[in-house]
């Protein structure tokens, strides 16, 4: 295991490591690191038709994500926003499709859901939402077939 050392930016991990007695700082940069740069990362701001108002593009990618979710009850694997200088200029949402689903159907439907959120944002966005399915679930027959269903382990 190979253990990195703290740099300047992460100085205070390793402090409060010592603090707690913990025996290697190393370790514990190592473990909370990464989760914490990724909890404290602030998003890229996006510029709505309003002047002077934007909205950060995590916020976004949780709405979307949610009014996705309301459309279609498909899981989203990811979704990638490309801005230049404050705008939305293409989306690309990864979906989770089940057997037996029309994709192409149902990326209209996630399309559509994507288009109608950020018109209520007011965000300019034209025909830049990609959709692509990346995984497929089983369909589970105990459940009813509007609920979101997870891969079973």
């Amino acid at each position: 295991m190979t253990v990195q050392r703290p740099d300047e930016a992460d100085t205070w991990i390793s402090d409060a490591a010592a603090h707690l007695e913990h025996g290697d700082e190393g370790v514990v940069l190592e473990r909370l690191g990464p989760r914490l740069r990724s909890a404290t990362r602030l998003g890229v701001p996006i510029a709505t038709d309003d002047p002077g108002i934007e909205i950060n593009e995590r916020a976004i990618r949780r709405l979307l994500a949610r009014a996705i979710d309301r459309s279609c009850r498909r899981d989203v694997a990811a979704i990638h926003i490309t801005t230049d200088h404050g705008s939305v200029r293409r989306i690309r949402v990864e979906m989770v499709a089940r057997y037996g689903d029309q994709i192409g159907a149902m990326s209209e439907r996630v399309r559509e859901a994507v288009r109608g959120r950020l018109g209520s944002l007011r965000i300019t966005v034209a025909d830049c939402v990609d959709v692509t399915w990346v995984d497929v679930q089983p369909v589970d027959p105990a459940s009813p077939a509007d609920q979101p269903r997870s891969i079973p382990r």
